[in-house]
């Protein structure tokens, strides 16, 4: 698959008659991003439906996998998605063996991560369905054909997310220190 770093995308969203930027993440928003997650995980009422995870984790999705960002009118991050790709980071197990042929695995991309902004003004806009329907756009024009990812039960805002873009239930582990993850999958949209 072609690196998809060297195709920066830096797009304008218009949601609901509110702008937004799309665009890629690097190692300098690290900060903002580890500052996003926080304030969002601080707000769940259930802590474990994310967890947090390590800064190294975090570099290493933004250097082997592909990071973007929606920033307000203020170009403050609200929302950012990880997607990682199973085939170049030994470190994330590919949630598709085992249903798909061996030959399909190197075409899925892993939604790693994605969180948004709590705050009541960023609510209504699809921000993670959008974002993931922009990354997966993006992803499709490289060769990758499948995406997948774990939702934990209670959060349904991840759970439409992945089902406003084609995917559905393919089955339920236990992950993340025995936490129960529904894996979401489904196969990536074209363009026409």
């Amino acid at each position: 698959m072609e690196n998809i770093s060297a195709y920066p995308i830096v797009s304008s969203l218009m949601i609901k008659g509110r702008a937004f930027t799309f665009r890629e993440l690097g190692r300098e928003d690290l900060s903002e991003m580890l500052a996003l997650e926080e304030l969002v995980i601080d707000d769940m009422e259930k802590k474990e439906d994310l967890r947090s995870v390590d800064q190294s984790v975090h570099i290493r999705r933004l250097n082997v996998g592909c990071t973007y960002g929606v920033f307000d009118e203020e170009g403050n991050l609200v929302s950012f998605y990880e997607h990682t790709f199973p085939e170049k980071d030994p470190q994330e197990k590919n949630l598709m063996e085992g249903h798909l042929p061996v030959e399909e695995l190197s075409k899925v991309v892993y939604a790693a991560r994605c969180v948004r902004h709590p705050s009541e003004q960023y609510q209504g806009y699809s921000l993670m369905a959008v974002l993931q329907q922009k990354i997966l756009s993006v992803l499709s024009k490289k060769g990758y054909e499948y995406f997948c990812g774990t939702v934990a039960p209670g959060n349904i805002a991840s759970q439409k997310s992945f089902e406003k873009n084609g995917a559905t239930l393919l089955e339920v582990i236990r992950t993340y220190g025995d936490q129960v993850r529904n894996v979401m999958a489904g196969r990536i949209k074209r363009e026409e």
